[in-house]
């Protein structure tokens, strides 16, 4: 039998591994072994492939930007203990740390909405303070109070994504930013990427505010599709939710209603269309269709159209 793929890391001494090393480690068949870092202890822990593959998929701007150091153990990191608490269950895969910026790479078998639901309930219970990012106008908009926009408390700013990886497991990463105030100007704010907006044609209409289920968040994994084109305004987004279709038409249908649009069709999980006269005097239909993938089961695809005719 192939020996299982791993990387070597001291747990007395975080050492920092380069994002190729990662890479390395989750290609090749033989064990790989990292140089120990000076006044590392003689015993080594491993990290498995999986872990490893884990914090490829999470780390993100850490990567990046850097070399933090990873630091293996189910437990939250000591700067993050008394700052916040995880649902019971959750494991710790992986810690990556930088001097600004520490990421919690955790799985747990709590669906990915009941995960940020949690994470909410959290850190309002802690009186940390929502974070809006300034002027975030988009047509699909994170709920308000949402770990999607962020929280900011004790010193750090938490935002929070999950997927879900398998039936009956969700991998999470809780990121945390150092951050000494909570004014809007410095908080970090949501992340849009995963979302696409665009207009055509002389003097488009324009494409209703409405605001995503506050469990879910908007991911650039969820593949969003792109189009529109002629005088018309479009937006798509991948949205990461356990939702369906009919529940995510439905949450979007209430908010219509609320601001003065008329339902013209329905069609269950697929499209729905929606008209209302505009302040120019003309009327504006705007067709939403919301659809699942089957090979993300918890991926969402939105794509919201509207359309003008001439008065």
């Amino acid at each position: 039998m192939r020996r299982r793929n791993v990387e070597r890391l001291s747990r007395s001494v975080p050492t920092a591994l380069p994002m190729h090393r990662l890479f390395l480690a989750a290609c090749v068949t033989a064990p790989l072994v990292l140089p120990r870092a000076t006044g590392a202890q003689a015993s080594s822990d491993l990290i498995p492939r999986d872990v490893v593959l884990a914090i490829l998929r999470n780390a993100g701007n850490q990567l990046q930007g850097g070399e933090p150091a990873i630091l293996l153990g189910d437990r939250l990191p000591d700067n993050l203990v008394n700052k916040v608490t995880l649902p019971r269950g959750a494991h710790v895969m992986a810690t990556l740390e930088s001097w600004s910026s520490t990421d919690v790479i955790g799985t747990t078998s709590a669906p990915p909405d009941s995960i940020r639901a949690w994470f909410t309930d959290e850190f309002t219970r802690r009186g940390y303070e929502p974070q809006d990012y300034p002027g975030h106008r988009e047509p699909f908009r994170p709920a308000q109070g949402s770990v999607s926009g962020g929280f900011c408390g004790a010193g750090t700013f938490f935002t929070l994504s999950a997927q879900q990886r398998q039936p009956g497991r969700t991998e999470f990463v809780l990121r945390a930013r150092q951050q000494p105030t909570c004014t809007p100007q410095q908080a970090y704010g949501f992340n849009s990427t995963g979302s696409t907006w665009s207009s055509g044609g002389f003097n488009p209409p324009a494409l209703p505010l409405l605001v995503n289920p506050k469990n879910s968040e908007i991911a650039q994994r969820c593949d969003p599709r792109v189009g529109g084109n002629g005088s018309s305004s479009s937006t798509q987004i991948g949205l990461a939710t356990i939702a369906t279709p009919d529940q995510l038409t439905a949450h979007y249908a209430k908010q219509l209603d609320s601001a003065g649009w008329k339902r013209e069709s329905l069609a269950p999980g697929v499209v729905t269309t929606w008209i209302r006269r505009d302040s120019a005097g003309r009327d504006v239909r705007v067709q939403l269709t919301a659809m699942s993938n089957p090979a993300t089961p918890d991926c969402r695809w939105l794509t919201m159209t509207s359309q003008s005719a001439h008065p």
